[in-house]
């Protein structure tokens, strides 16, 4: 099944065949996530429909559910993030077609009129992420700002001293 996530399929036989993508993804997969996340563990439960919608366009519907492993901003903390996202995407092969698209529909241009399901889903996962991750029930340091211990300090010309002792 995997494979079949990697390959390129042509958005209008999707579409006219009301194909489904249903499954369990590891996190790993997704390569574009790499520094976004604390780590890659994990794995994305993805469901997708392709129909035809309004006006003769491509309609990708569907959801994605899971974990992520993010940083916390305010504890700088590792925290799951829970992914709960809904898909409703209108997929299009040229721009000509893009003109005929409402406004706020969310459009996603695909060359050759083909797509592949794991980009599809990669560029979902990356909308969705937040712009700043925080962990609801993470409290800031103690004194974030509270200097080394004097084992550890050291000055610019003491490190510049060491380094001519080599």
């Amino acid at each position: 099944m995997r494979d079949s996530l990697r390959s390129k399929f042509a958005i209008r036989r999707l579409s006219a065949r009301e194909q489904n993508f249903r499954g369990e993804l590891p996190v790993k997969e997704l390569k574009r996530l790499g520094e976004l996340l604390w780590d890659d563990s994990g794995m994305l439960e993805y469901r997708l429909a392709f129909s035809i919608g309004a006006n003769d366009f491509v309609c990708v519907l569907g959801e994605l559910r899971g974990f992520l492993m993010l940083q916390c901003q305010r504890s700088l903390k590792p925290f799951a993030w829970p992914l709960a996202t809904r898909v409703r995407t209108i997929l299009v092969a040229s721009e000509m077609e893009e003109q005929r698209t409402d406004e706020q529909d969310d459009v996603r241009m695909c060359p050759n009129g083909e797509v592949t399901i794991l980009d599809l889903i990669e560029d979902e996962v990356l909308l969705a992420l937040p712009v700043v991750a925080v962990n609801s029930q993470a409290t800031m340091p103690e004194n974030p700002a509270a200097e080394p211990n004097a084992n550890q300090r050291s000055t610019a010309f003491s490190v510049l001293k060491s380094w001519r002792r080599k």
